[in-house]
Order: C-alpha cells, then sequence, then structure tokens
C-alpha cells in the first residue's frame, strides 16, 4: 500500500548512483475487495509526471505521507495524479478523476493522455478513455456495492459506453469500450515496425487463459477536439500478455504470464520485429540516438533533433534544450516560429518553451504570438500553454480562441479561460 519513486542519476562514470527514495506516499487498505493501487508512471511532454492510482472501494483517506495535495485535497475516486520532478518539495495535485482501474499510460505525439480502465464486472465494458485535465470520466466507488448488485447509475445510465444521444453530459465519455482486462498500453513512437502503425495504440487484454488474451492495436483518427477508433484489431494472440512496450531497437516487446491460472511461475519476455523493416537504418539511428549522452550535442543537432521520426528522440532532444536555459530558449524558439519545421518539430518546441517558461517569462512571447498561427495545431497547444502558466494579457487572445475553426483550439481555450 505504499508508492515510492526512486531516481537515479549518472555518476559520471558509466553507471548509476545509488538510488534514494525521492518521494513516497501511503494508503491504508480498507475493507472492499478491490483496493486497487497505483500502477504506473508515465512522463508527458509538459516535463510532469503523470501517477496512475485506482478506486479504492472503502472511501478510506489517505494515510501519513511526506508529500500532500495541493490544495489539501484527497481524492476518493479513481485519479491520475501529476507532479512536478523539478519541484523543491515534491506536491502531488490531481489531474482527473472519474476512473476505475487504470492500469497504464501514454502520450500521443499531440501531448494526449490516454488510458484503458477495468470494468467493474457487473455487465459493464472496459473503456479507452482520453484523460484530459480536470475531467470527470464518471465512475464513483459506491457502485461497485450498488444494491442489488447492478451497480446503479454507473449501468442503468450506461455510463461506460461512447458518447450517445441522451447520455448524461457530467462525465466525459470514454472513445471506446475495450476487449477484458486491459493493462499494458503503449503508442507506436514512429520507428521499428512500419507506417501502416502510425497513430496506433497497442494496449494488453488479460482474462487468465490464452484464447481470449493477447494484444490489441487501436489506429486513432481525430473527431473534434479528441479522437475516434478508425480501426481495432487483434495484433497478436495465444499469449497472456500484462504489459508491452517499444524497445530502443525498434521491436515491440511484451511481458508474458505463461500459463494462466493457476501461477505457472514460469513468465517470459517476448519481441516482435516487421523482417521487412528490422534492418532499416533509421531503426539503428534511432537506438544510437537514444542511448546518446545528448549533453554533448550541440544547439544546432538538438534542434534537428525535434523533427526526428521517433517520438522518443523529438522529446530527449526538447528535454535537453529546455536544460540549456538561454541557449535553449532562442532555439526553441526559432523553431517554434518556423511554418516550415519539420512535423511535430514545432510542437516539441512549445512544449520546452513551456518547461522554461516557468523560470523565464521571457519563453511566453513566443507562446503569444503562435496563438494565432495557420497551423491549428501550434494554436492549440500555444493557447494551452498560455493557460497553463496563467497568462492574464492572453485574455483577448483566448476569447476570440473560442470561436475558431479547430475544436481543439475551442477546447484549450476553454481551459486556459477557466485558469
Amino acid at each position: 500500500n505504499e508508492v515510492t519513486i526512486f531516481r537515479a542519476q549518472s555518476d559520471g562514470q558509466g553507471g548509476w548512483s545509488k538510488p534514494a527514495p525521492w518521494l513516497r506516499t501511503s494508503y491504508p487498505f480498507g475493507v472492499g475487495p478491490y483496493n486497487h493501487g497505483a500502477s504506473h508512471i508515465a512522463e508527458g511532454p509538459d516535463g510532469f509526471l503523470y501517477v496512475s492510482n485506482g478506486a479504492r472501494t472503502d472511501g478510506n483517506e489517505a494515510g501519513q505521507s511526506d508529500l500532500y495535495f495541493k490544495g489539501g485535497e484527497v481524492p476518493t475516486t479513481a485519479t491520475l495524479w501529476r507532479l512536478d520532478p523539478e519541484a523543491s518539495t515534491p506536491q502531488i495535485e490531481v489531474f482527473a478523476r472519474g476512473l476505475r482501474n487504470p492500469q497504464s499510460l501514454l502520450f500521443t505525439e499531440n501531448g494526449d493522455l490516454l488510458t484503458g480502465d477495468n470494468d467493474c464486472d457487473k455487465g459493464d465494458e472496459e473503456r479507452l478513455v482520453h484523460v484530459v485535465e480536470g475531467g470527470d470520466s464518471g465512475w464513483r466507488v459506491g457502485y461497485q456495492h450498488a444494491p442489488m448488485g447492478n451497480a446503479g447509475s454507473w449501468n442503468r445510465e450506461r455510463l461506460w459506453l461512447p458518447r450517445f444521444p441522451g447520455q448524461p453530459a457530467n462525465s466525459l465519455a470514454p472513445l471506446a469500450n475495450l476487449e477484458d482486462g486491459p493493462s499494458g498500453i503503449t503508442y507506436y513512437p514512429g520507428t521499428g515496425l512500419n507506417d501502416s502503425y502510425r497513430g496506433t495504440l497497442f494496449i494488453t487484454t488479460f482474462v487468465g487463459n490464452v484464447s481470449r488474451s493477447g494484444v490489441f492495436a487501436y489506429k486513432l483518427k481525430p473527431n473534434g477536439a479528441t479522437y475516434a477508433v478508425d480501426k481495432a484489431e487483434r495484433f497478436l494472440g495465444g499469449a497472456l500478455p500484462t504489459d508491452v512496450k517499444f524497445g530502443p531497437d525498434g521491436r515491440l516487446y511484451w511481458t508474458d504470464w505463461a500459463d494462466g491460472w493457476p501461477k505457472s511461475k514460469r513468465g517470459r519476455i517476448y519481441a516482435v520485429s516487421d523482417p521487412a523493416h528490422a534492418n532499416d537504418p533509421i531503426i539503428a539511428e534511432t537506438k544510437a540516438l537514444i542511448a546518446a549522452d545528448l549533453t554533448k550535442k550541440s544547439i544546432a543537432e538538438l534542434s534537428a533533433l525535434l523533427g526526428h521520426a521517433d517520438m522518443r528522440v523529438r522529446r530527449s532532444a526538447q528535454f535537453e534544450l529546455a536544460a540549456r536555459k538561454t541557449e535553449g530558449l532562442t532555439a526553441l524558439a526559432a523553431v517554434a516560429a518556423k511554418a516550415d519545421s519539420a512535423p511535430y518539430a514545432r510542437l516539441h518546441a512549445l512544449w520546452g518553451l513551456g518547461q522554461l517558461a516557468a523560470k523565464n517569462p521571457a519563453a511566453l512571447t513566443t507562446l503569444a504570438a503562435l496563438a494565432t498561427d495557420s497551423d491549428s495545431e501550434v494554436r492549440a497547444q500555444s493557447i494551452k500553454l498560455l493557460g497553463d502558466h496563467r497568462v492574464a494579457s492572453a485574455y483577448p487572445l483566448l476569447v476570440t480562441a473560442l470561436a475558431d475553426s479547430s475544436d481543439r483550439v475551442k477546447f484549450f481555450a476553454a481551459q486556459s479561460l477557466g485558469k
């Protein structure tokens, strides 16, 4: 019942310093049958850490901890937490709520957070959820123990279904319903398999037997301010995968439970690759860059890497430029403002400016200028960051953006005005 995050750092000799607890929080066990705990940590493009925490069913409040929730709030539903790893004193804030038992998290190339949420086994179905800041996905721990075993209004009002006419609008509906037992989830980073998997997430389904478990692939497409599932198919069967991740070598790895119930104690790790692309130069290049010491790269090299084919490389370059402070700010602003930059390079430059803005308000100047850019996603992310940093002078821009032609711009404008 304890969550501990360890931070290890390079010792400069090719090894790592002994990790020490950096953050710790604990919760008391309750009497409910489903005391779900924290299960995954993901690093967002904004530099924050995001933690998935399942719903406890007893309503117990948080136990003793060496951190606290901003504003003194103690969540009583499943929540996603967020914290700034650069803060001198770690503070956890509730990012979103209303989930039941999310196991893993992922970020898309546009910086959107997705998760798979497990059902309560009372006729409802698992959910693919786009998690937004301040969002409520509808689940409450009381549904688990509703009279007559029907999960109350969770089933009666069909709150777990994707949006349909007449559905209550006080919670965010899922993008789609999933196969049973979602646990591991990952997103195609852009290299390793082939172009048919761009925009695709991979999610494991674990139900305790080989015939119904596997890895499923969901290809997403834009749908207003969010996404819709364009294509869903079984990627892998005949296995009991519990987690799935892309390695630096371009292969898709999964951990396998082996034989179902009872536990066989013979867990395995597998990897799959596309033989037609296994020798692509971009895979070797990506592997080398992920392992490289980016502190030794020049500003020009890092700026070029913001447009790399692999999102992991792009993010690493962004973080390193943000760490360069004044030099990095100039480089990030130049890439963000360049209309012919490589795809996604401008977004990573904007996120890097957002990382710098907390300590250097000069980074906000570029954000305000790009809030009316011709690229709708550049507008959307600029407007989001202006809200994140409570830029009061951006108020007229945000009001105007409420009537933008892009639903994503309107969505982030509304969020930013709320802040």
